[in-house]
Order: C-alpha cells, then structure tokens, then sequence
C-alpha cells in the first residue's frame, strides 16, 4: 500500500516544465508573430521522460489558421522521403529549434536540431501543421511531427497540438528526451511566390493578426505536457499588454 502510495510522487517529481511566448510586434490590431519557447527539466544528471504530446492553447481572437501563411501545404510522406525540398516555399510557416537528451550510461548527451513548421493538408476538416525536425549528430533522424490547430476552452482562443513519437537512441538504449523547443510562426525570413501576368512575383506573406483590444491581464497561454510516464505537467504564462 506504502509503495503504491509513493510511486506516482516519485515519478511526478522527475520533470518541470516552463513555458514563454512572444508577440513580435505586439500591435493592437496589425500583423505579428507567434514565439513560443517550451523547456522541460528534470533532476540533475537525469533525463526526463519522453514528452508523447504538447498542447500549447493561444489567446482568444488569434487566428493562426485564418492569417497570410501557409498558402500552399506539404505532405508528410514526401517529406520524409525528400526532406524540406519536397515542400513549395509557400507552405513554410515558421522555423525554431529543439534539444534533446539522451542518457548514455551515467552520461547525458545533449543534441540541437533544426526545426521547420509547415502547412499539411487539411485532415479530417482540421487545420493541420507539420513541425519538421532535422538532427545529425549523435542520432540521426529526421522526424515529422504531425500537430493540428484545435479549439480550446475560454479563455483560450485554440490551441496547437503536437504528437510526439517515440524515438531510440541507441540499440537497447532509453528514448530520445525532449528538453526545449522553441519555435516562432510568423513571416520572418520568409518569401513566398505567386503567378502575375505570366510572371512569378515573389513578396513577403502576412502574419498572424493580433486584435484589437487586449484582455486584462494580458494575452494569455498555457502548454499541457503528456510524458510517456504517464505524467503530465502544465505550465502558464501571458505576454502584457501593449502601451
């Protein structure tokens, strides 16, 4: 009985999580970025548990389905077969990075990979985006993500969600770790292209139009993590509003 009672604390205490958003420019009314920054800590010298899912809920009247990006879609078989390649420049939406961590032996190592959010096909009528992980070093692998857009309770907007894989790291080794991933989607860096007269035209997309009013207390968000332990963690946080 003692040991039923302990176990589910012991396993709880292994992970925090913490989360930070941005609006970049945060503009009553005009065209703006969505960042996001997600970080998962566990006790000194051990990793976390695999993360299985993320939902991370958005402000109310924040459309990232009904702004300037993601014109055109790409499909997840291509690109995994193909990589980036696969997929025309306008159905990138945004780009960040992630870290994991894989325990080797009393040894943790640490891996950077690139990331790519991109615009999938419309899935059994929801807004569907791939976030496209591309690591090299000491695990090589290339993973697409799939995540959709949701909707979510007040006083959320929606929400993203993303499905996580278990991913090996070694023959008979533990699971690849998520520890951070930070990802902005906005038009930042991107150019998109479109057909005019015969000619191809390329410009800047919009971004994501933020309202124009702010709830008191500022635009709010949260992110539910689902561990692979059976655990899930929720971290808070809310961007002020702007003069």
């Amino acid at each position: 009985m003692l040991l039923c009672t302990c176990l589910p604390t012991a396993a709880q205490a292994r992970q925090s999580v913490q989360l930070r958003a941005t609006l970049s420019p945060e503009i009553l009314g005009h065209d703006t970025a969505l960042g996001f920054d997600l970080r998962i800590r566990a006790p000194h010298g051990r990793a976390p548990s695999p993360v299985l899912g993320i939902a991370l809920r958005y402000p109310n009247n924040i459309g990232i389905g009904l702004s300037g990006l993601g014109l055109d879609t790409c499909v997840q078989k291509s690109l995994e077969a193909r990589g980036l390649s696969a997929c025309p420049p306008n159905s990138i939406m945004g780009s960040g990075a992630a870290a994991v961590e894989i325990p080797v032996g009393p040894t943790i190592v640490r891996e950077t990979t690139k990331l790519t959010v991109v615009r999938a096909p419309v899935s059994h009528g929801r807004f569907a985006l791939i976030f496209y992980a591309d690591g090299s070093s000491p695990v090589q692998a290339q993973l697409a993500l799939p995540a959709f857009l949701l909707s979510a309770s007040s006083p959320f907007g929606g929400k993203v969600d993303i499905h996580l894989p278990l991913v090996p790291s070694l023959p008979e080794g533990a699971d690849v770790a998520l520890v951070h991933l930070h990802a902005t989607i906005g038009p930042e860096h991107l150019t998109y292209y479109e057909r005019v007269n015969g000619r191809t035209i390329a410009f800047h997309p919009r971004g994501i139009r933020l309202p124009k009013s702010c709830p008191a207390g500022g635009f709010p968000f949260a992110a539910t993590f689902a561990f692979s332990d059976g655990t899930h963690r929720t971290a808070r946080t809310s961007t002020p509003c702007p003069p």
